[in-house]
C-alpha cells in the first residue's frame, strides 16, 4: 500500500498548494514577510513536539545535511513563500491564474536540479514535457501575443512566481537529501522552526516592531487556515510522501506482504464507503437536527448519541456467543453487514418518496434508527476478530489508523454532498430520505468488498467451545484482570460525553439560529479532523502505546465540552466539531487496539462485548440524567457536569490504568483453555 500512499501524499499536498493562491490573495494588504513569519511561527509551535522528540537525531547531523536543512528552510520556507505571497500582491496587475500556473514550473526545476545534485538521469520524455511546460508557461502569461509587458509590475509578478517555483523546486531536491538522515516529522518541524526564527529576526530588524493588533480577525482566520491547510499541514504530508519509509516485515507467515497491502487497500475502500454513508447519519449533527425538525421532544433529541452507544452494546454478547465457533470469517462478516441494510433502505425509501411530516414521522424514523443501531452492534464483535485475521498485531495501529483516515475522507465527501442536498430545492424531509438512500448504496458497496480480502489460514482453525465454556471465560476475564477492570472504571466517567455529542449542534443552533444545512459543514469539519487524528493517533499508539493514544482521544472530547461552555461565535462552534473529530478519529484505532492488547491470545470478541455491555447502563444513566436536568438546570450546567466527569475519567485512565501491551508473538486469537 505504501507504493500508493507516498505518491498519493504528494498529490494531496499538491492539491492543497493549488488552493494557496486563493487564500493568500485575501492578505494582499499585509506585509508579505509578516505573513510568512506568522504562518511559520504558528506551524512551528504546532510541530514543536516532533522537534523535541527528534532532537537526539538532529544533534547527530553532519555538515552536509545541515546545509540541506538550512537550504529548504531559507529557500523553501523564507524565499519561496515570500516570493509567491509577494507575487499574489500584484493580482491587480496580472491575472491570478498566471501567478498560480507559473509557480507550477516547480517540478521542472526540481527534476533538473535532481539530475545535477542527486545524479538522476533525464529522459527524453522529460525533455519533451519540459518543453511543453515552457510553452504553456509562455501562453498563460502572454497568450498568442509577442513578449510585450504593458506594465512593469506584470513582469515583476511573473518573475516572482518563477523565483518561488525555483525556490520550492530546489527545496524538493535538498529535502529528499535531508530525509535520508531524519524522519519526515522531524524535517517538517525543523524546517518550520528555522524559518520561523529567520523571518521573525528579519521582520524585527526591518520594521523594529510587529504590529499584531493592526490585523483584523479576518486576517488571522486566513493565516490560521493557511497553516492548517496549504502551509504546515501540506508540508507535513508532502515530506511523508517524499520519505517513502520502508515497509515492516510481515509477521503473519501465511499472508505475504502483497496480500497485506491488498487488504489495506480494500479496507481503506471499505472504510471510505462507510464513512461516505455514515455522513448522512451522524449522531452528533444530522440525526439530532433531523429529529428536532421532525418535531421530536428534546429528551429524544438529546438521547441520540448515547442511545446509539447503548443499541450497539445490547447485541454484542449475543453476537460473541453466536460467533464463538466461526470457521468462515468472510461469510460471517458479509452476513453480519447485510443486517444493517433493511432499516437504512426503509427509512430512505419512505422519506424520499412519501416525505411524512406528521406526529408519527419522527417515531417511524426513530424505530429505523434503533434497528440500525442494533444491527451495527451485532457486526462489531465479528468485525473485531475479522480484522485480526487480515493484519499482524505489530502494525495494527497503522493499519486501522490509515483505514479510519479513509473513513474520514469518505465522510468529507459525504458531508459536502449533504450540504448540497440540504441546500437544494428538494423539500424536507424528502432531502434526508435521498441522503439515506445514498447511505444504503454506499454501505452495500463497502460490504461487497469483503469478497476480495485475504485471510490468514493459520487463524481459521480453532477448537469448538460450548456456551458454558464461553461464560466461564467471560467471568474469568472480568474477575481476574485487575488492569482491565480499572480501564472499565475510568470509562464509566467518560460515558458522560455521549449526551453532549447530541447537544452540541442543537445548542449552537439555538444560540446562533443557523440553517439546518450547516449540518453538512459540521460533518465536513469533523471528518477532516477525524481523518488526520485517526492516522496520527494510530501511529502514536504503535510508538508510545495505545493507552497514550486513547488518552489523547478522550482529552479531545473534554476540549469539545469546554469549548461549548465558552461559545461566543460560530468559530467556536466549528472548534467544537474539530475537537469532536479528533476524539472520534483517535478513539477507533486506539480503542480497538486496547482491546487487542488486553485480549492478547484470547478471544477479542469477548473483550469488546464486555466493555460495551458493562458501560451500557452508565451510558443510559448519563442520557437520562442529562435529559431530566436540562430543562431544570440549563444546557451550560449540564455541559459543565459532563466536562468534570470526562476530566475525572481521563485522570483515572492516566494514573490507574497500566499500558496493556502484551509482549507476545502474534499468535492466533483463541479461547482460553
Amino acid at each position: 500500500m505504501k507504493k500508493y500512499l507516498a505518491p498519493a501524499a504528494v498529490i494531496f499536498a499538491a492539491f492543497l498548494w493549488s488552493l494557496d493562491g486563493f487564500l493568500r490573495q485575501n492578505l494582499a494588504d499585509i506585509s508579505s514577510l509578516f505573513i510568512v513569519a506568522a504562518e511559520h511561527v504558528i506551524g512551528a509551535l504546532i510541530f514543536l513536539p516532533f522537534l523535541i522528540r527528534g532532537w537526539k537525531n538532529i544533534k547527530l547531523l553532519n555538515q552536509r545535511t545541515w546545509g540541506s536543512v538550512f537550504w529548504i528552510s531559507i529557500c523553501g520556507g523564507v524565499l519561496g513563500t515570500y516570493f509567491y505571497t509577494k507575487a499574489l500582491s500584484y493580482v491587480q496587475y496580472i491575472d491570478l491564474s498566471v501567478v498560480v500556473l507559473l509557480q507550477k514550473f516547480q517540478p521542472v526545476f526540481a527534476i533538473l536540479l535532481a539530475s545535477v545534485i542527486l545524479k538522476e538521469q533525464l529522459s527524453k520524455r522529460f525533455l519533451l514535457l519540459a518543453l511543453m511546460a515552457l510553452s504553456g508557461g509562455y501562453l498563460v502569461t502572454f497568450g498568442v501575443n509577442l513578449m510585450v509587458f504593458s506594465d512593469e509590475k506584470m513582469l515583476i509578478a511573473a518573475l516572482l512566481s518563477l523565483l518561488a517555483a525555483f525556490s520550492w523546486g530546489s527545496s524538493t531536491v535538498l529535502g529528499k537529501h535531508a530525509l535520508a538522515s531524519l524522519d519526515y516529522k522531524t524535517v517538517t518541524a525543523l524546517r518550520l522552526m528555522i524559518t520561523a526564527i529567520i523571518t521573525t529576526v528579519v521582520l524585527l530588524i526591518g520594521q523594529g516592531s510587529i504590529s499584531i493588533t493592526s490585523l483584523s480577525v479576518h486576517h488571522w482566520k486566513i493565516i490560521l487556515l493557511i497553516v492548517v491547510s496549504t502551509g504546515a499541514l501540506a508540508l507535513f504530508v508532502y515530506y511523508y510522501g517524499l520519505k517513502q519509509p520502508a515497509s515492516r516485515e510481515a509477521t503473519l507467515t501465511d499472508l505475504t506482504k502483497n496480500q497485506q497491502k491488498t487488504n489495506l487497500i480494500l479496507n481503506c475502500a471499505h472504510e471510505f464507503s462507510w464513512g461516505f454513508g455514515i455522513a448522512f447519519h451522524t449522531t452528533y449533527a444530522v440525526v439530532p437536527l433531523f429529529l428536532k425538525t421532525l418535531g421530536a421532544p428534546d429528551q429524544i433529541v438529546i438521547s441520540v448519541a448515547g442511545l446509539f452507544s447503548i443499541l450497539i452494546a445490547v447485541p454484542q454478547f449475543l453476537s460473541a456467543i453466536v460467533g464463538r465457533n466461526i470457521k468462515n470469517h468472510k461469510i460471517s462478516i458479509i452476513g453480519a453487514h447485510i443486517l444493517v441494510l433493511p432499516p437504512i433502505f426503509t427509512a430512505g425509501f419512505v422519506f424520499a418518496f412519501f416525505g411524512p411530516t406528521g406526529p408519527g414521522a419522527w417515531i417511524f424514523y426513530y424505530i429505523c434508527f434503533i434497528l440500525y443501531g442494533l444491527a451495527l452492534g451485532f457486526i462489531i464483535p465479528i468485525w473485531t476478530e475479522f480484522i485480526s485475521h487480515v493484519n499482524p498485531r505489530e502494525t495494527r495501529g497503522r493499519f486501522l489508523g490509515i483505514s479510519f483516515a479513509f473513513n474520514s475522507i469518505g465522510g468529507f465527501v459525504g458531508g459536502i454532498i449533504i450540504r448540497a442536498i440540504l441546500d437544494s430545492s428538494i423539500a424536507f424531509p424528502n432531502n434526508f430520505g435521498w441522503g439515506f438512500l445514498l447511505m444504503f448504496t454506499s454501505v452495500t458497496l463497502g460490504t461487497v468488498l469483503f469478497i476480495w480480502y485475504h485471510l490468514s489460514n493459520s487463524r481459521n482453525s480453532r477448537p469448538h467451545i460450548s456456551i458454558e465454556e464461553f461464560w466461564k471465560q467471560t467471568r474469568a476475564v472480568f474477575l481476574q484482570e485487575k488492569n482491565f477492570r480499572r480501564y472499565l472504571f475510568s470509562r464509566i466517567f467518560i460515558t458522560a460525553h455521549f449526551p453532549a455529542m447530541s447537544m452540541y449542534a442543537v445548542h449552537a443552533q439555538d444560540k446562533f439560529g443557523f440553517d439546518i444545512s450547516e449540518a453538512g459543514i459540521f460533518t465536513v469539519i469533523t471528518v477532516v479532523s477525524s481523518g488526520v487524528s485517526s492516522y496520527l493517533i494510530g501511529k502514536v499508539g504503535d510508538a508510545l502505546g495505545h493507552k497514550t493514544a486513547i488518552i489523547l482521544s478522550f482529552s479531545s472530547y473534554l476540549a469539545a465540552a469546554v469549548t461549548a461552555l465558552m461559545l461566543e461565535t460560530m468559530a467556536g462552534v466549528y472548534a467544537i466539531f474539530i475537537f469532536l473529530g479528533i476524539g472520534h478519529g483517535g478513539f477507533m484505532p486506539s480503542a480497538m487496539n486496547m482491546i487487542y492488547e488486553f485480549a492478547g491470545k484470547q478471544d477479542s470478541k469477548v473483550y469488546m462485548a464486555i466493555i460495551d455491555t458493562f458501560l451500557m447502563p452508565f451510558t443510559f444513566s448519563a442520557i437520562m440524567l442529562a435529559g431530566y436536568f436540562k430543562p431544570i438546570a440549563g444546557t451550560e450546567t449540564i455541559l459543565t457536569a459532563i466536562a468534570v466527569s470526562v476530566a475525572v475519567g481521563v485522570a483515572l485512565l492516566i494514573f490507574l490504568v497500566k499500558e496493556p501491551r502484551h509482549l507476545t508473538s502474534d499468535e492466533p486469537v483463541s479461547m482460553i483453555n
